[in-house]
């Protein structure tokens, strides 16, 4: 059996009793604004990624004065996925000289886009400065071979003998 106290109360009664505390209104702020500035920084990083991908499947920049590259895609095969990979294991060397792009054929531009130059998925399509069709590269090609075909789009050389 519990003691009894002067108080009154029995020592388990005590217990039970919520301790008030004092709220610290600093810490409340420092927390909040740590709060704020952590989702601040997630919706700036989400924004500019999702602002890469849009400028990623942009189609309108074929012919803008800059070669362009573009790979018809298909999210869901496993051998487009491969031949993004190797595009873009070479792409760091030739961002400033040649644009890349992917026309996605779950989306309607991309399959309008497709259907327009008459080709399948897991292909390349190599565009001159002026937007001109130059070459066509279909299935899994080597970062090798990708490398070989952007350095003659690169210097505006005739790609399709590339070999």
């Amino acid at each position: 059996m519990a003691k009894k106290r002067k108080s009154g109360k029995t020592s388990t009664q005590k217990k039970m009793n919520p301790v008030k505390r004092k709220l610290n209104w600093k810490r409340v702020i420092r927390r909040g604004l740590f709060v704020s500035t952590i989702i601040g920084i997630l919706a700036i990083a989400i924004t500019v990624f999702s602002q890469q991908k849009q400028l990623e499947y942009d189609l309108s920049v074929i012919g803008n004065g800059k070669p362009t590259v573009v790979q018809i895609h298909d999210p869901n095969c496993s051998l487009c996925r491969q031949l993004k990979n190797n595009v873009h294991s070479v792409l760091p060397d030739f961002a400033s000289t040649v644009q890349f792009k992917t026309a996605n054929i779950a989306s309607k531009k991309g399959r309008e886009f497709a259907l327009q130059h008459n080709v399948p998925h897991v292909s390349l399509l190599f565009f001159s400065r002026s937007g001109k069709r130059v070459h066509f590269e279909q299935g899994v090609a080597s970062p090798e071979r990708i490398r070989d075909l952007l350095q003659g789009l690169a210097k505006g050389k005739n790609i399709s003998r590339i070999r």
